[in-house]
């Protein structure tokens, strides 16, 4: 049996979701999403996608020794899921949510 391999398929994951959550908004659902933005290019292309609907971006600007702080608090081992979206590319890019509606008024 072959092995999965993340890298392999993380980008027409990534695609996936993000062409997703128009269509839940679409349909009439309110979403509130969590979602680590790795690159620039991410967060433009969910809000061209979510262009039609009222959306709001909230996320931590932490510097990275409390955020690894923090996260070594949790315990979980998940250190190099947070520390890699502060790098440089992606600054403001972390931990990101989303609450996207369809606006009324449109």
């Amino acid at each position: 049996m072959a092995s999965f391999d993340w890298r392999e398929h993380r980008a027409a994951f990534f695609d996936g979701f993000h062409r997703s959550l128009p269509a839940y908004a679409e349909a009439g659902n309110n979403l509130i999403v969590e979602h680590i933005f790795d690159t620039p290019d991410w967060v433009e292309r969910v809000a061209t996608l979510l262009a039609p609907f009222d959306v709001f971006f909230v996320g931590p600007h932490v510097p990275l020794d409390e955020l690894v702080r923090r996260e070594a608090a949790r315990g979980d081992g998940r250190l190099e899921t947070q520390s890699v979206s502060t790098t440089p590319s992606t600054k403001g890019c972390a931990t990101t949510s989303r609450s996207a509606r369809r606006s009324r008024s449109r």
